[in-house]
C-alpha cells in the first residue's frame, strides 16, 4: 500500500530545489485550483497528496475507498488532462492511488 509523504519527507526529498520552484509546486494544491482543474465531482472522489517521483511525472492520488480507487482507475485520462492544465501539473504523465480512509 502506498503512503503519502510528510511535507518533511518532501523537503528533505526535494532539498536540492530552488524556493520558487517548491511554492510553484504547492500552489498547485492549493483546494481552490484543484477545484477549478478537477471540478466538485473528482475532487470528492480524490484529491492529489504528492509527487512520487522527483520530475513531478507522476502525481500521488489519495481516495477514500477501495471502490474510489477503482473509480480514479477507469477515469484516469480524463483526470490527468485536466491536472496538466495547472502549471504544477503540466509534466504529469501518470498517477498512483492509495487509499485513505
Amino acid at each position: 500500500m502506498n503512503t503519502v509523504p510528510t511535507l518533511r519527507q518532501v523537503l528533505a526529498r526535494d532539498s536540492g530545489t530552488a524556493l520558487p520552484q517548491l511554492l510553484e509546486k504547492a500552489a498547485g494544491f492549493h483546494p481552490q485550483a484543484l477545484q477549478q482543474a478537477l471540478g466538485d465531482e473528482l475532487l470528492r472522489l480524490c484529491r492529489p497528496v504528492g509527487f512520487v517521483d522527483r520530475a513531478g511525472q507522476v502525481v500521488l492520488m489519495a481516495v477514500a475507498t477501495s471502490c474510489a480507487a477503482h473509480e480514479v482507475a477507469l477515469r484516469k485520462p480524463a483526470i490527468l488532462q485536466r491536472l496538466r492544465g495547472l502549471p504544477a501539473f503540466a509534466r504529469v504523465r501518470d498517477l498512483r492511488v492509495c487509499v485513505q480512509p
